[in-house]
């Protein structure tokens, strides 16, 4: 296993970002509200037993100091990566949602936390399912080759960081 030492934990960066802040999170409209918008993220640790990449869903909600509360995974591709993305979630910082000028709790956040394991030549081990999780029940055809409805294609047919809300129970 000295072969796959380069090991990369990392949290989804431009992925993670457009999945754990609303696009409208940027300031308050004139009614005095606003979504949570996070101002601190910690990426999650890589636990020393992966052999694969893999993903978790992240569910939360942000309390009134900003603070994420009830912190809980609704899927992961593997369960060793579920409490690492707990613990980085639960340090995550956020400017709180507010409504009619005051903080008010955030509900049913959702993100997305990656891990990444690549070999010393920075190929990506992907997971022994693939790098995505094939939805229950879901039987997908070739993929089309148009973007907008290659990603519709995707998104019906496997979890994925824009779907992985829809977990949510």
């Amino acid at each position: 296993m000295k072969k796959y030492i380069g090991v990369i934990a990392a949290l989804v960066g431009l992925g993670l970002l457009a999945n754990a802040v609303p696009a409208n999170g940027q300031s308050m409209d004139e009614n005095g509200t606003r979504d949570a918008k996070v101002t601190k993220q910690v990426p999650p640790t890589m636990p020393r037993q992966a052999r694969e990449s893999g993903y978790c869903c992240m569910v939360f909600n942000v309390d009134r100091s900003g603070s994420p509360v009830n912190v809980n995974t609704s899927y992961c591709t593997n369960p060793i990566f579920a409490e690492s993305s707990k613990d980085a979630v639960s340090r995550w910082k956020f400017s709180p949602a507010m409504k009619n000028g005051k903080p008010v709790v955030w509900l049913d956040e959702t993100t997305l936390m990656r891990f990444n394991i690549a070999t010393v030549e920075g190929n990506l081990i992907s997971s022994s399912t693939g790098y995505l999780s094939l939805r229950e029940g879901a039987e997908p055809t070739a993929p089309p080759r148009d973007r907008t409805a290659y990603r519709e294609w995707l998104d019906k047919n496997f979890i994925t960081e824009t779907t992985c809300g829809e977990l949510v129970s």
